[in-house]
């Protein structure tokens, strides 16, 4: 169990940027030698967590959010780009001949 800058006996950041904070998360979890992780948090843990699937969703295996306060994430980039790449697995025509892509 991890806490975020500024809180707990944390270090102390004037920066409370939650792309940074993710970034600490993730530095974190390098000196851990943690490839992967699923992630939970309560409160601002929560958003934290769900930041650091956002930003870094190769490192995220899962997130699993408690009592954190409602947060309109349709206008951050991570969330568009995550919408676009799944708009376009949607979009993949299934009924087409496999053959022709190893041709």
């Amino acid at each position: 169990m991890i806490s975020p800058r500024n809180f707990g006996n944390s270090d102390r950041n004037e920066s409370l940027d939650i792309e940074e904070m993710s970034n600490d998360v993730i530095r974190f979890m390098d000196s851990k030698n943690m490839k992967q992780a699923t992630l939970a948090g309560h409160g601002f843990g929560g958003k934290l967590a769900l930041s650091v699937g956002c930003y870094h969703s190769e490192r995220v295996t899962g997130v699993c959010v408690i009592d954190s306060g409602p947060l309109d994430h349709r206008y951050y980039e991570p969330h568009i780009e995550l919408v676009s790449y799944l708009d376009s697995l949607a979009n993949i025509d299934m009924t087409q001949d496999l053959k022709l892509i190893h041709e």
